[in-house]
């Protein structure tokens, strides 16, 4: 039987991942670096796509890819409303390909137009589909519940890799994700600790926003009055604070650096400070983990550990100090973004999961109860 062949496009911000599997082997992988000067003169994102199309066109023709017999394409699409964890269909003009054509979020969201251009041109045959988008949202309620009843929290915790690291695990114990619990700490730029249920992550830090453990370049939870005191203490702008909560927080505003590496060095040459902030860290990520553990009631099947801060043993080793009497902890260094991606392609071309249907309405439009606000969602 004929190995499905898939070809992978991940948008950055100023470069595409592309990736060229056939069956579990990766035969060709690029991260295509954009012309800078190009992408700034951009005022949209759209504005992107002559520029990464071309270059990615390019690097195809230049290392001579057989791109005729691709059986689906596989992409990030970013932009969306929230929606269910799963597989879903991309075809031109539906409404995953519309946002990719007018979202300004990130430029994952081209992820679906570049896709489907390089269909259209090298494999019309092929499906094109996104897996396990940014914009999943499979919270329970009580997680969304907030101190205002006019605010909630909403789920940004990367989905494609931790349920990706999931699956591999629950692939090897011979189960399925669907049968098992798991605690999810994917440690990279960003840092979230997820609970997932019988295949559905119900519970995770908002990173973007501030939440959870501080990360190399974002400031984690921070008291909200201290937020509010620098809010007006006249030395910021808006876009300052928001830089400093997600950009310039974390390991940046402590050390100066966000690289674990050197932070690493500077605990074996004496710099205590250094180790207070980076145990802290690891502190940190112990104590969500363990209220993840609360919030699946304590039936955990293992504890995984991931991303590329996970490739460090003075982190993982201490972590596995706070919760390994929780349950087993693994460490499955690094992300799996593009294998997530073609792998999704190749369970929908199987069979194995439904191909869903990206509809625009949220998942989550308020709280369905007596007495509830109605809340004003996207």
């Amino acid at each position: 039987m004929k190995e499905a062949k898939i070809f992978v496009v991940n948008p950055g911000s100023t470069s595409t991942k592309v990736a060229l599997f056939v069956g579990e082997e990766k035969i060709f992988s690029a991260d295509i670096s954009h012309n800078i000067e190009e992408l700034k003169k951009c005022r949209t994102i759209q504005e992107q796509f002559p520029e990464r199309i071309n270059t990615i066109t390019q690097a195809i023709n230049e290392n001579h890819l057989d791109m005729q017999d691709v059986d689906a394409f596989a992409c990030r699409a970013g932009g969306l409303c929230g929606l269910k964890g799963g597989i879903y269909n991309i075809e031109e003009g539906n409404l995953i390909h519309q946002v990719s054509t007018s979202s300004n979020r990130h430029p994952n969201v081209l992820g679906p137009a570049l896709s489907v251009a390089l269909a259209k041109t090298y494999a019309p045959h092929a499906k094109v589909y996104t897996v396990n988008p940014p914009d999943t949202d499979e919270l329970i309620d009580l997680e969304r519940i907030t101190g205002f009843n006019d605010t909630f929290r909403e789920s940004r915790g990367h989905p494609l890799n931790q349920k990706e690291n999931c699956i591999r695990y629950a692939e090897s114990m011979g189960k399925t994700y669907k049968d098992m619990n798991f605690i999810v700490a994917h440690m990279g730029g960003g840092v979230t600790v997820g609970a997932h249920r019988h295949g559905q992550l119900i519970s995770c830090n908002d990173c973007l926003c501030g939440d959870g453990p501080m990360a190399p370049t974002r400031s984690g939870w921070v008291p909200p009055t201290d937020i509010v005191r620098m809010c007006f203490s006249g030395k910021y702008t808006e876009d300052e604070i928001k830089t400093r909560i997600s950009k310039r927080g974390g390991f940046t505003d402590h050390l100066n650096t966000a690289d674990t590496r050197e932070i690493e060095k500077m605990i074996e040459e004496g710099n205590e400070y250094a180790k207070l902030v980076y145990d802290a860290f690891i502190y940190q990520v112990g104590k969500a983990i363990g209220g993840c553990a609360a919030v699946l009631e304590g039936k955990v099947d293992a504890i995984i550990l991931t991303g590329g801060i996970s490739k460090s043993h003075y982190v993982t080793e201490n972590v596995k100090k706070y919760v390994s009497w929780i349950a087993p902890v693994v460490v499955q260094a690094g992300e799996f973004e593009m294998e997530a991606l073609a792998h999704g392609a190749m369970r929908a071309l199987s069979g194995q999961e439904e191909v869903l249907e990206f509809t625009g309405k949220p998942v989550f439009d308020g709280f369905h109860c007596k007495g509830a606000p109605k809340i004003d969602t996207y």
